[in-house]
Order: structure tokens, then C-alpha cells, then sequence
């Protein structure tokens, strides 16, 4: 793979170490010898890397607050409710337990049993997605086995991802026909 135009349209992949390890092997040995794409590698490299640690969120409580939430939490624990105190503790050993226990949990499992909407899977966003370049487009194909239309957002500005008009797809594949003359094109699929 010595053609620097081939690598090019592989840099985007190659930077977010998402490309297959034929093709990733080949595009190494290009950017051994050609330093003009090891540089754009490099780019992509930074510019994963940037986004990663921006999306990154951490966030801790003050001590402070992490104290009083601890305080409130065990005095609630511990403040017994005003019907507990009418009557004396009961004890209750063995079957005794277990009987209504079992009851308790044959009642409230027996609606979801019988629910046609309980064997319905709930629609999440792709469990794998792959985008390959062919031809002249971008095929990006992804799959979760559940819904059977998807909307796909295509920028290059990945802060507007998932703004504006998204593509209506049936199925589980899209050909972005037009990639753009950008060098690198964020997709959402939803």
C-alpha cells in the first residue's frame, strides 16, 4: 500500500485503533517511509487522544458534603417508623419467613410473566458498529437486533453530532455515497 491517497482516507480509522490488523499493518509500513502521513497520523493520534480525555467526566463531592450526606443517611437508617413502635417485634423463624416471602415474590412476577411487552426488547444504541470505505463512500454498518429504522447524523464538527436533520435508515447498514472533502467525518447512528 504505497499509494499516500489510500492511506489518507485510512488515517481517521487508524488514529482511534479501530482499523482491522491486515490493513493497519500495511498503513504502518507506509508511515515508516513516508513522513508526510506519519506526521497526519500523528495528528489524528493527538486528536483522538484530546477528545478522549474532554469527554472524560470525573467529578467528586467536597468531604464536606460526602459528610453530611453519610450523617443524614445513618440517622434515617437508624430512626425507627412510628408504626414500628405500636407493636411489640414479632419473631419469625424458618418457613415461617419463607412461605410469604415466596407469595410476595409469585405476586408481583406473575404481571411481568404475562406481559407481551416484557418479551419486547428495549431499543439501545449499536451494540458494533464497522465503517468501511467503499468506492468512493463510506459504508457504515452496526448492529443491535432490535430496532428497524435508525437515524444516522453525519459532521464534521463532532459537537454538532445528533443536531440537525439525520438520515432515516431501515435496516442496519447506511452508504454515505458523499464523505466530503473533510478529513475526518463523525457519524451518529440513534
Amino acid at each position: 500500500m504505497t499509494d499516500c491517497s489510500a492511506v489518507k482516507q485510512a488515517l481517521p480509522i487508524f488514529g482511534s485503533d479501530d482499523l482491522e490488523l491486515s490493513r493497519r499493518a500495511a498503513v504502518e509500513a507506509h508511515l515508516r517511509d513516508c513522513a508526510g502521513c506519519a506526521a497526519e497520523a500523528a495528528e489524528y493520534e493527538r486528536l483522538v487522544s484530546d477528545l478522549k480525555t474532554r469527554l472524560a467526566i470525573e467529578s467528586s463531592l467536597p468531604a464536606g458534603v460526602v459528610a453530611r450526606i453519610a450523617r443524614q443517611a445513618s440517622a434515617r437508617v437508624l430512626r425507627a417508623p412510628w408504626w414500628s413502635r405500636l407493636l411489640p417485634p414479632i419473631p419469625v423463624h424458618g418457613w415461617g419467613a419463607a412461605v410469604p416471602a415466596m407469595l410476595l415474590a409469585a405476586v408481583v412476577s406473575v404481571p411481568f410473566l404475562l406481559s407481551h411487552e416484557a418479551a419486547r426488547p428495549v431499543a439501545q444504541a449499536p451494540v458494533r458498529l464497522d465503517m468501511r470505505i467503499q468506492g468512493d463512500g463510506v459504508k457504515v454498518a452496526w448492529s443491535n437486533g432490535h430496532n428497524r429504522t435508525y437515524k444516522v447524523y453525519k459532521t464534521t464538527d463532532p459537537r454538532l453530532l445528533g443536531s440537525g436533520a439525520g438520515q432515516v435508515v431501515r435496516g442496519h447498514e447506511w452508504v454515505d455515497s458523499d464523505p466530503g472533502a473533510a478529513a475526518i467525518v463523525y457519524y451518529r447512528v440513534e
